[in-house]
């Protein structure tokens, strides 16, 4: 069911493909130069990509026009993956879940027309570090001589050091492995809380030397999702969607927390901030939860939104962007503005 899912919304996705194109084609040289050549390697090599999702990856957003590419250089840049964060609990009970997510919104550029097309953790990982689609089943972790031409490995090329922090997470027990092949210099697993998997990022960053690469993949909101305690942020009126909104509450203050360490540690302005959310997932079918969460969920809850995913790049000037992009535009943009 789940890779039936997946397959329906790429279709959707690929029928929406020329209007993308007719979006950003005047502009497409750098950064698509650096992931049609960039990923050769691992598109040749992994048996569940495919030259179709490559070009797809090599679309590039307007964000890195002309007049920006180059936006970041010899900045940080710390790229954050909230797991399971998506645009109808942002905008649930009126915004009160997310309230530091939607104030991000006025720091930077916003994409409001943003999607993710798998809900797995490691997927989006892959897709995301790679620009390339990830293989369904357990073709990516059974690869284990694949080769990656990732978005740290770019970097790195122009002088980044290239560091990862993970929140520990029992359903992926690959996750060290796997970041690892994905060319980070070092990898820590071990954080049991977002608050803990920051404070160990923001140590190595405000210690850095010369500009780096920091990755950061939460835990607090990882499916299936903990209820919190009531020492910690709750929601009163998610019905079935308790246990998901308080996940998603404390993964919105550990956040707000890091980028007020950031500012603190006066690192915010000498970077650029990644941050874009996955696809979450439920017990429960879409039409259980309008009917059980109607009220909660201002703006309902269905395939599409579901999959519309936050997206932001802070520390750029502030606009929001609206036409089409999804996951496999992070690196081609990435790298034209560093």
């Amino acid at each position: 069911m789940k890779n039936i899912k997946r397959i329906a919304f790429l279709l959707a996705m690929f029928l929406l493909l020329p209007v993308v194109v007719s979006c950003d084609s005047g502009d497409s040289s750098n950064a698509s130069t650096a992931v049609s050549e960039g990923n050769s390697e691992a598109a040749s090599e992994d048996s569940g990509s495919s030259d179709d999702f490559k070009i797809e990856g090599a679309l590039k957003n307007g964000v890195a026009s002309s007049d920006k590419n180059g936006a970041a250089a010899d900045k940080n840049v710390i790229m954050i993956q909230l797991n399971s964060i998506s645009a109808p609990i942002m905008s649930a009970a009126s915004g009160s879940v997310t309230p530091n997510l939607n104030a991000l919104k006025a720091e930077g550029v916003y994409f409001s027309n943003f999607f993710n097309q798998a809900a797995e953790r490691i997927d989006t990982e892959y897709s995301a570090l790679n620009s390339l689609m990830a293989p369904f089943d357990d073709l990516l972790t059974k690869n284990a001589n694949v080769k990656f031409n990732s978005l740290a490995s770019a970097l790195k090329k122009s002088g980044y050091t290239a560091a990862a922090f993970a929140g520990k997470d029992d359903t992926y027990s690959e996750c060290e492995n796997m970041l690892g092949r994905y060319g980070f210099d070092s990898v820590s697993v071990k954080g049991v809380s977002d608050a803990e998997v920051y404070a160990e990022a923001l140590n190595a960053i405000k210690n850095g030397s010369g500009k780096g690469f920091y990755f950061i993949s939460n835990v607090d909101s990882v499916y299936p999702y903990v209820t919190a305690s009531t020492e910690e942020t709750t929601i009163s009126g998610a019905s079935c969607l308790s246990d998901y909104a308080n996940a998603s509450a404390k993964a919105d203050v550990a956040l707000g927390d890091f980028i007020k360490g950031l500012k603190d540690a006066g690192v915010y302005e000498k970077s650029i901030v990644v941050i874009y959310g996955t696809s979450p997932l439920f017990n429960f079918t879409y039409e259980e939860i309008e009917k059980k969460c109607g009220s909660f969920l201002t703006d309902g809850l269905d395939v599409a939104n579901a999959h519309n995913v936050p997206m932001y790049i802070l520390g750029l000037d502030k606009s929001e962007y609206t036409s089409l992009s999804t996951v496999y535009d992070i690196y081609p943009t990435v790298v034209a503005l560093t």
